[in-house]
């Protein structure tokens, strides 16, 4: 796992290793060595001017030593500083420097824009970033909107973008690459801010894999994953691999019932039975040829009592794609199976029309009694909790630890990034997927591979984590076949297993 910090953490980061001898002017040394390296390794012949944009803090001292370091390699480099009038021990020797203060028109940071061939950002570190005052606001401007426009690359953070949350500054700059010391920020991953940040490159200066201080959130890599997937022997059959039971589908939608149950099979489960009125079950029975099938009454009553008779084979509940919001009793079934009703699931995951039927019961989570993993997007999140949508989206960690730990149950809060939350205040930043999940029908999909998880008796925080990872890798996948668009959600049937293969691998 890797971890991701927020400001306040990092600095508590760096003031323990002080305590262990590396020093804060070490980790200086270290960031500005892997940046200088970093920059140099790229450089092509005869592209070896450098304008470094120095500011007044820790990250502008970073950025001293950078310049100082280019020049020592023989690239030909020039500083234009932001309000650091006094000189520093860092300050590179034989440098051409200009305060941007002293630029009245901007006539010479416009020159020194079209000269440079790479310009590197060390203005604003992870310690200010909003608002951007404007004076600088006109500074980054300039660079954003130059004719000729360098490769911009930004120290730990493009300046604008708040290393905690994401949010960006109207004049927040845009970076082609982001060099970041140490840990990754969390707020790189975060929109609007990751699309301020270009590629990132994280730079080793010294500090612990795993930080000597607690951290608010992990993003995991495929060896995770690996371990959270359900193990297979070769005496398993059907039942022992995983066996799901799905409360899905409705006349006005068949489509969904066929993903989630599909993606289940492709991502490992077992035995997969579809539990739905009749007038699904005709339609979609051609279509599902492993799948079995359960025709439920009508009457709430009558249909609990079909799904025990046969629940005690199932280990996992998918519950919501395609239920629709017109019958009472449906919501009224969701509610009984989720508070336990049921003997033999023993989690389940609820998407879609699910977390509609949740919605509308207050204090649900009183109610409910089976381990979940609610996965809504952002307008599902904002029914189950009464906030707008446009502050979730703002503050995507916070609410889905919020909520997690008020709910007592696992929650995926779709979306760029996909952010995962445990009960216990655990909180992963997915790092896989694309656009080309932004079609009709992947929530559904999803869906199914999280029951299959859960069905093959991963926890519910790890089957959660690794589905979403699965998911995004296999539409990752795709990409070699579809580019940015085109995809449907059934295509990622073929790449569920060719995920985890290379996840296994």
């Amino acid at each position: 796992m890797k971890p991701l910090v927020g400001s306040d953490e990092m600095r508590a980061a760096e003031s323990a290793a002080s305590e262990r001898d590396l020093s804060l002017a070490a980790l200086m040394q270290n960031a500005a060595h892997g940046a200088a390296e970093t920059l140099l390794s790229a450089q092509r012949p005869g592209r070896d001017r450098y304008l470094v944009l120095v500011g007044p803090g820790n990250n502008g001292g970073d950025a001293l030593v950078v310049a100082g370091l280019l020049s020592d390699a023989g690239a030909r480099v020039k500083v234009f500083t932001y309000r650091r009038n006094r000189p520093s021990p860092v300050d590179p020797a034989g440098v051409p420097r200009v305060d941007l203060a002293d630029d009245h028109d901007g006539t010479k940071l416009a020159h020194a824009i079209g000269w440079c061939d790479v310009l590197v950002d060390g203005l604003l570190g992870i310690g200010r970033a909003r608002p951007i005052e404007q004076d600088l606001a006109t500074v980054l401007e300039s660079i954003n909107e130059a004719p000729r426009r360098p490769r911009v690359v930004s120290l730990d953070v493009p300046t604008g973008v708040d290393a905690d949350s994401g949010r960006a500054d109207s004049a927040a700059l845009n970076a082609d690459e982001t060099v970041t010391f140490g840990y990754v920020k969390r707020g790189l991953l975060l929109y609007p801010g990751r699309s301020h940040c270009g590629s990132i490159r994280l730079i080793d200066v010294g500090l612990p894999a795993i930080p000597a201080v607690p951290v608010s959130a992990w993003q995991a890599e495929a060896v995770d994953v690996a371990g959270w997937l359900p193990r297979r022997r070769p005496t398993d059959h059907k039942y022992e691999v995983g066996a799901v039971l799905a409360l899905a589908g409705s006349a006005q939608y068949v489509g969904a019932p066929i993903l989630a149950t599909t993606a289940a099979y492709r991502a490992g489960a077992g035995y997969v039975t579809l539990a739905s009125r009749q007038v699904v079950i005709d339609k979609v029975a051609t279509r599902l040829l492993e799948t079995t099938m359960l025709v439920l009454p009508a009457e709430t009553t009558a249909a609990l009592a079909q799904l025990k008779d046969v629940a005690k084979r199932y280990d996992a509940l998918l519950v919501g794609p395609g239920l629709a919001r017109l019958d009472d009793g449906t919501a009224d079934l969701v509610m009984q199976v989720l508070s336990g009703a049921l003997e033999g699931p023993h989690a389940a995951v609820v998407d879609a029309d699910g977390l509609y039927a949740l919605s509308a019961v207050p204090q649900w989570w009183t109610r409910v009694s089976l381990p979940l993993v609610l996965t809504p997007h952002a307008g599902e999140m904002a029914r189950l909790t009464g906030r707008d949508v446009a502050a979730i989206e703002a503050d995507r960690l916070s609410v889905a630890s919020t909520f997690a730990r008020q709910w007592g149950h696992v929650v995926v809060l779709k979306g760029a990034p996909t952010v995962i939350a445990a009960p216990d205040g655990q909180v992963a930043v997915n790092p896989t997927g694309n656009p080309l999940l932004a079609t009709a029908g992947s929530g559904d999909v999803l869906t199914g591979v999280i029951a299959a998880f859960l069905a093959g008796r991963t926890p519910p925080f790890d089957a959660a984590r690794a589905g979403v990872y699965i998911h995004g890798l296999a539409a990752d996948l795709a990409v070699a076949r579809f580019g940015d668009r085109g995809m449907v959600a059934s295509d990622l049937f073929e790449s569920l297993p060719a995920a985890m293969k290379q996840v296994l691998a």
